[in-house]
C-alpha cells in the first residue's frame, strides 16, 4: 500500500476550515472572560461594577462560606463578595471583594 504525499485542494479546504473553526471556538470562549477582566478594576465602587456587569449572581456577607471551583479550595468570606460567572459559565468565575463599597480585590478561577 502507498501513501499519499499531499492532499488535493479540497481536503486543504476542509483542513482549513476545521482549524478556523476551532480558533474561532476558542476565541469565543476566552473572550467574555477577558471582556469583563477589562471592565472592572480594584478601586471602583460597588456602583460602578453593577453598571458595568449587572448584578451578581451570588453576593456573599463576611463569614459565608466561598465554595471550591476548580483547583481553588472552599474558604470563609472576610468581607462582602459579590461571584459572576461568565460565558461559559461552567468555566469562568470571578470573585470581586470589597471593603467599605469599593472593589479590593478581583480573583478569576478557571474549572
Amino acid at each position: 500500500m502507498q501513501l499519499r504525499k499531499s492532499f488535493s485542494r479540497i481536503e486543504w479546504t476542509l483542513i482549513l476550515g476545521l482549524m478556523a473553526v476551532i480558533c474561532l471556538t476558542t476565541v469565543a470562549a476566552l473572550y467574555p472572560a477577558y471582556a469583563f477582566q477589562r471592565s472592572v478594576r480594584p478601586g471602583i465602587t460597588q456602583a460602578s461594577v453593577r453598571s458595568h456587569c449587572g448584578s451578581p449572581d451570588h453576593i456573599l456577607e463576611p463569614g459565608a462560606e466561598l465554595t471550591r471551583w476548580g483547583d481553588e479550595e472552599a474558604r470563609e468570606i472576610t468581607a462582602e463578595t459579590w461571584v459572576y460567572y461568565v460565558f461559559p459559565r461552567s468555566v469562568n468565575r470571578f470573585v470581586l471583594t470589597f471593603e467599605d463599597h469599593v472593589l479590593a480585590n478581583i480573583e478569576h478561577h478557571r474549572n
